[in-house]
């Protein structure tokens, strides 16, 4: 620490004796000795103070046509601050001149009012957005500890389980092993005595071949058929282990399950708070277009933030196809023919893995990429699914018709974990004979769904939250609403796409129009968005197949979380 810190201010000069002087001009703190030096420099106008009386002499700025002369004044029509010299010039002839220090009083004024806005009303706003991300960040802390637990105390219990299993198969291989070699054995036992009983019997047949006793050969009798009955042997099982082909999926499907809960997307400040048409641009704008070379481009699924898989087909090929492009580089990196089956309903998504999975209404089935690898994940007998996402929690949403009724189902895995009747009233809509029922879910983990006509949004217990049909005075709309793809962003705001009317529609959570994007003549259908914010809509237009690519969102960075 410095040890002059606490003592009083020195000279700035010699460093040493006390400052009794100060000069506005340089803003240096003098003793008395020091000021004739100070003032030596004559080529800049020194304003000596007391010490106790600095800072209260006006500094004016030196004038940027005049350099040794200072700003005085200040000229209202060119709002710029003028000295003696620019007054006599022609150049503010005429114009209004008033005192710079008024000018600065003024100023001062509207400063204050700065201040006391920043102080009064919008520093108390951060300091709660600042209390509430640290709130966050400690539950989010303290979730992924509790999580981390959970998932070590599952580990140990499934650890103890095969232990347990373990103890058991070697419990019984030991048991076993025991007994056949227990049995083996004793046999082993029985044949060695019999051995000795041979080698005993050769013996004496030897000795009586060396005798002279003609007796003894007279009396000789074969033991031969008593030695020959010998034991049967010992039928004892072998035992084996065959292991069972471990399957990884099944196995983190019943390992448990990791949720992915969101924060909550809103800014929860009066003064200071952002609507969610201000989190958007007055206008989008097209970013980047790539030609499929499809006929007709439906479905699109965003796998990074520069490649997407698109679900499309040609007006000659009654099949579909499923492409991953890089958009960026405009090129396409895989493709799978689905030439089994004709034109028909086929939504596609994304696993928390990365694997593709896509819905066909054909087959009554959801079916799942692994590679290059196809599997069917769930296979529906009366149901046809149509509509299908993958949740933040992992879970996979399908909507599904069956004659002119509709329902939402919710997987863990293969497993079905609720579902949700298209109405307030959980009774089935008796008019949803759609083709096409697009789902996604918003970051506050409600469920929206473009039906025939309307949007229609869930809170996650199944609860309808509203209806949404198009704003309250269109301005752009020739034809009747009909909405097609979904999709969702980190602000909680829904995005339509509305073919016939060649536009998307954006709406707020709580189905509010806020804003149209202009797809000019294209004709938006399937929808995504990738983790940048951009806005990936797949063009259905015949013989165009497009993939294009918006920035929808204005520069929010300040109010991200």
């Amino acid at each position: 620490m410095d040890p002059r810190a606490q003592d009083a201010m020195r000279c700035d000069m010699c460093e040493t004796a006390l400052a009794q002087m100060h000069c506005d001009t340089c803003f240096v703190n003098l003793c008395k000795a020091c000021v004739g030096e100070h003032m030596f420099d004559e080529s800049i106008d020194h304003k000596i103070v007391k010490f106790k009386s600095r800072k209260t002499t006006p500094i004016y700025p030196f004038c940027l046509h005049h350099s040794k002369e200072r700003c005085e004044m200040y000229c209202k029509h060119c709002d710029t601050p003028i000295c003696t010299a620019c007054i006599t010039s022609d150049k503010h002839r005429s114009h209004k001149i008033n005192q710079a220090l008024q000018m600065c009083d003024i100023i001062k004024q509207d400063i204050r009012k700065d201040i006391d806005v920043l102080r009064v009303k919008l520093t108390p706003v951060v300091q709660k957005l600042i209390y509430d991300l640290e709130m966050k960040i400690n539950e989010v802390e303290e979730k992924c500890e509790e999580a981390s637990k959970l998932i070590s105390k599952q580990s140990d219990d499934w650890h103890k389980e095969i232990d347990k299993i373990v103890d058991q198969l070697k419990t019984e291989l030991e048991k076993t092993k025991d007994e056949g070699v227990n049995l083996l054995k004793l046999q082993k036992s029985e044949i060695e005595q019999t051995f000795s009983k041979i080698n005993a019997a050769i013996q004496s047949k030897e000795e009586m071949l060396e005798s002279n006793d003609v007796g003894l050969a007279i009396n000789f009798k074969s033991q031969y058929a008593k030695f020959c009955k010998l034991p049967i042997p010992v039928d004892v099982p072998i035992p084996s282990f065959t292991p069972t082909e471990i399957n990884s999926q099944s196995l983190f499907e019943q390992f448990g399950v990791l949720s992915m809960g969101s924060l909550d997307c809103s800014i929860s400040s009066t003064d200071m708070s952002s609507g969610p048409d201000q989190l958007l641009r007055n206008e989008a704008e097209e970013i980047a277009c790539l030609c499929t070379g499809f006929t007709f481009l439906y479905g699109i699924a965003c796998q990074s933030n520069d490649q997407a898989w698109v679900r499309g087909g040609y007006a000659d090929k009654e099949m579909n196809f499923l492409k991953l492009y890089d958009i960026d580089e405009s090129r396409e990196i895989k493709s799978f023919s689905l030439d089994t089956v004709p034109s028909s309903s086929i939504d596609v998504a994304l696993t928390k893995r990365g694997h593709l999975i896509y819905s066909c209404s054909f087959t009554k089935t959801v079916n799942i990429f692994r590679g290059d690898k196809l599997e069917t994940l769930i296979k529906l007998e009366k149901w046809s699914p149509r509509g299908i996402c993958v949740s933040s929690s992992g879970d996979m949403l399908v909507t599904m018709t069956q004659r002119n009724k509709s329902k939402m189902v919710r997987y863990f895995g293969t497993i079905e974990k609720q579902t949700i009747q298209f109405d307030d009233r959980r009774k089935p809509i008796e008019d949803t004979d759609s083709f096409h029922l697009y789902i996604t879910e918003n970051k506050n983990n409600d469920i929206c769904v473009a039906g025939k006509v309307m949007v229609m949004s869930f809170n996650k217990t199944g609860t309808l939250q509203f209806r949404y049909t198009g704003p309250k005075n269109p301005t752009k709309w020739n034809q009747a609403f009909c909405p097609k793809g979904i999709a969702t962003d980190r602000y909680c705001h829904i995005l339509i796409a509305d073919t016939d009317n060649k536009c998307v529609h954006i709406i707020d959570k709580d189905g509010e129009f806020l804003q149209y994007i202009d797809c000019g003549m294209r004709k938006p259908w399937g929808l995504c968005t990738d983790s940048s914010g951009f806005l990936l809509v797949a063009d259905s237009k015949k013989k165009s197949g497009e993939i294009v690519k918006f920035k929808y969102l204005a520069d929010v960075k300040a109010l991200t979380f």
